[in-house]
This record gives structure tokens, C-alpha cells and sequence, in this order.
């Protein structure tokens, strides 16, 4: 078992470490808060994927008490999801609330300066350095 959640990790690892070599460094700030968002939108899409992984091992360990032949086996497989699951939900959690923190927090002070006001012959944006 242990083998082939392995290379399920491995399968998805490859393709981000190739991606970020591949990727640009000189971003312009719209690119890179984009991109932050981009990465911040997977860890809330890897969170909702937790939840399955949780519920997985829930299914399993209630088929573990209809099931006697395979109990062992049942709960075991359930609680490995359940843990797996539950530290999985924790960490792309937190990843998701650091990146938005951390967009937020780099994006705010550029938009202060920046106002917006309209008149008869239009609409004004004055961003004062």
C-alpha cells in the first residue's frame, strides 16, 4: 500500500518540480499576484480533496464494523486515511491562509495611495506615490 501512495506522490510532485524550474522569475506585480492567488485557490481545492480523504476513511472504518472477515484490514486502511486526511486538511489550510495573508499584506500598501473620482467629462484614478 505504502508503495502506491508513494508514487501517487511522486506523480504529483514531477510535474509541479518541473513547472517550477521551468517558470519565469521576472514577473510583473499583476503576474505575481495572480500566481499567488493561482497557488492559493489549489491549497483551498487540496482542502476540499482532505475532506474526501476523511470521509474515505470514515466509510472504511464503518465497513470494518459489517464487515468481520476484514475488519483489521478496514480499520487499519480507515484510520491511515483519516490520518493522512486530517494532517493533509491541516496543511493545505494553512497554506492557503499564509498566501492570503501574505498577498493581502504585499498588495495592500501599493493600493492605498490610489483613488478613484468622476466628474462630467469622466472617471479620474490619481495614485499618489
Amino acid at each position: 500500500m505504502n508503495v502506491m501512495w508513494n508514487t501517487v506522490n511522486l506523480g504529483l510532485a514531477i510535474p509541479g518540480y518541473i513547472k517550477a524550474k521551468k517558470a519565469s522569475t521576472a514577473l510583473s506585480l499583476g503576474e505575481t499576484v495572480k500566481s499567488q492567488y493561482d497557488t492559493e485557490k489549489i491549497f483551498l481545492f487540496n482542502t476540499g480533496l482532505d475532506i474526501g480523504y476523511m470521509a474515505g476513511g470514515l466509510l472504511l472504518r464503518s465497513e470494518a464494523k459489517s464487515n468481520l472477515s476484514k475488519e483489521a484490514m478496514y480499520r487499519g486502511y480507515g484510520n491511515s486515511l483519516l490520518l493522512q486526511g486530517g494532517f493533509l486538511f491541516v496543511f493545505d489550510l494553512t497554506a492557503c491562509i499564509i498566501h492570503s495573508r501574505h498577498r493581502t499584506k504585499k498588495l495592500n500598501p501599493l493600493l492605498e495611495g490610489i483613488s478613484m473620482s468622476s466628474s462630467a467629462s469622466g472617471i479620474g484614478l490619481k495614485w499618489e506615490l
